[in-house]
């Protein structure tokens, strides 16, 4: 969603990773997986830094992955889709492309 200011809502995605912070545990895998601004991904490892204790990309793993599925082909999309996924480091981005690899038969691109 966008605001009033045509900036994009966060809201939504704050309001989650403060609810994940109360779960999150050494070696979990937190993927966004929706459309955001540049610089979100580290944002959102920083705010879940600070709840946790824990150590982005050494404790917990980050990695973005935009949003590509169209409405009524959300299963099909998924699987077939070639994906983009952005980490905070090289150690999140293996970790998100090993799960992925176990339902995506796209292409994986990596990046950060």
């Amino acid at each position: 969603p966008i605001t009033e200011e045509k900036t994009a809502d966060l809201s939504f995605l704050y309001n989650a990773i403060e609810a994940l912070a109360l779960v999150l545990k050494k070696d979990d895998v937190v993927i966004i997986e929706s459309t955001i601004p540049v610089g979100t991904t580290k944002k959102v490892a920083m705010l879940l830094e600070k709840r946790t204790q824990l150590r982005a990309g050494e404790d917990f793993y980050i990695a973005h992955s935009p949003e590509r599925v169209l409405p009524g082909k959300i299963f099909y999309e998924m699987v077939h889709n070639d994906r983009i996924i952005g980490g905070i480091n090289n150690a999140s981005l293996e970790k998100t492309k090993v799960l992925y690899k176990q339902f995506v038969q796209g292409q994986l691109y990596l990046t950060d």
